[in-house]
């Protein structure tokens, strides 16, 4: 009886050409990533994470809009790859991060806010009435 091949087994024989390549890697291998170089992603993945920023910024706004009883609009300005020690040099001191944990995975999530808009929510979500900013970047 001949040997029955997995989907992804017949998915690289297709891609290789039919040639027998390195064996298929088992999805529990552990594969280091280098912080320092990042490997740089495609600008459709880049339109994907824009999208799913977008996405975030609108379901955003309409929490805020219930919790804090004024037009609340949040929008994305710039999607960018940048390295994660360019990313910790310009985190401000102090700062405001929250790690999260994403329902259902082992994923983990962190959001930064800037300093004046987490006391301007929290000030709002207190009771007070503070000042309408135009922005707060």
């Amino acid at each position: 009886m001949s040997e029955l091949l997995s989907q992804q087994e017949i998915d690289l024989l297709l891609k290789n050409g039919g040639e027998q390549s390195a064996p298929v890697v088992n999805d529990n291998e552990i594969i280091p990533y280098d912080f320092r170089l990042p490997n740089r992603i495609t600008k459709t993945q880049l339109r994907t994470i824009r999208n799913i920023h977008e996405n975030f910024a609108e379901s955003l706004s309409s929490f805020l809009v219930t919790k804090l009883q004024t037009i609340v609009n949040v929008t994305v300005t710039t999607v960018d790859q940048i390295y994660y020690s360019e990313y910790v040099l310009s985190v401000p001191n102090p700062g405001c991060m929250y790690t999260f944990q994403i329902k259902n995975t082992d994923i983990k999530g962190i959001l930064e806010l800037n300093s004046d808009l987490a006391l301007t929510l929290v000030d709002r979500l207190l009771g007070g009435m503070a000042p309408a900013q135009s922005k707060i970047k």
